[in-house]
């Protein structure tokens, strides 16, 4: 009955199967993203059944490194190497594990740990913002943390600040998974194009008032024509600040003629 609907280990809902007498609660489909296994022992102390677990890294009582990624809130990239990392820690092998912001790394036990350096052959993990080439069973995470200011000439269609995003994210080497926010100034609460941009990335967008921007003393590249017309000396990298609860501009403001952006690490 669900074969035809399932997709993949990301999008799949936990499935657990109970028989007729209530005896058994079998985690059949997604028991770790899911939920599965964890919705099996759940129904189990509900009805004294008897929880069917059989993904491997567990029966081991080991981790396993996309449940510690769930965990975490740090986005997949390419969940097909999650079997090469679980397989490792299945078979005592160390890696290399780069997480410079220690967003995962303290949570693998250290002897599955060779180094901190980035995988250059076989399995391993990273764990950063930045987009680097890696091995194909190398494990790669993005956590949340990079908030993208934007300002935008009116009726700016959301095709063209899609298109300079992404430029701007390809030039500095940026993962589009590691942004969890845009942010604007309140007088963009009705345009189109950032509203739609929200939309399609499935990101939230956040609006800042005058006084929020111009309270932004870390500012790069002020504009005497934007603080004519809106009276803030910043839009993209004041908002970015914000959206990063104050954070560091790694990214200061990109232009063409109808888009700015900016990008700041979460703090």
């Amino acid at each position: 009955m669900i074969a035809p609907l399932i997709q993949s280990k990301t999008k799949d809902p936990g499935i657990v199967v109970v028989d007729d007498n209530g005896i058994h609660a079998i985690s059949l489909l997604s028991g770790h993203l899911g939920g599965a296994n964890r919705l099996a022992h759940e129904i189990g102390t509900l009805i004294n059944a008897r929880p069917v677990i059989t993904t491997a890294t567990d029966v081991n009582r080991l981790p396993s490194i996309d449940m510690l990624a769930q965990e975490n809130n740090l986005y997949i990239e390419n969940p097909i190497a999650i079997k090469h990392v679980n397989m490792a820690f299945l078979n005592n092998i160390a890696m290399d594990v780069h997480d410079p912001l220690n967003f995962i790394q303290t949570q693998i036990p250290k002897r599955f740990i060779s180094s901190p350096n980035l995988p250059t052959q076989g399995t391993g993990v990273i764990c950063t913002w930045k987009r680097i080439k890696v091995p194909r069973e190398t494990l790669v995470l993005r956590p949340r943390i990079l908030s993208v200011g934007i300002g935008c000439n009116r009726n700016t269609p959301v095709e063209e600040l899609h298109r300079f995003l992404m430029a701007v994210l390809d030039s500095e080497h940026l993962s589009l998974n590691s942004v969890f926010t845009l942010a604007t100034t309140e007088v963009k609460k009705d345009e189109v194009g950032l509203l739609s941009l929200a939309v399609m990335l499935d990101l939230p967008l956040i609006f800042y008032d005058n006084n929020q921007l111009n309270a932004v003393d870390t500012i790069e590249t002020p504009s005497k024509m934007v603080e004519k017309h809106l009276g803030v000396k910043s839009v993209c990298e004041a908002a970015a600040i914000l959206g990063a609860g104050k954070g560091r501009l790694i990214v200061p403001k990109k232009k063409n003629k109808d888009v700015t952006i900016a990008v700041a690490l979460k703090e």
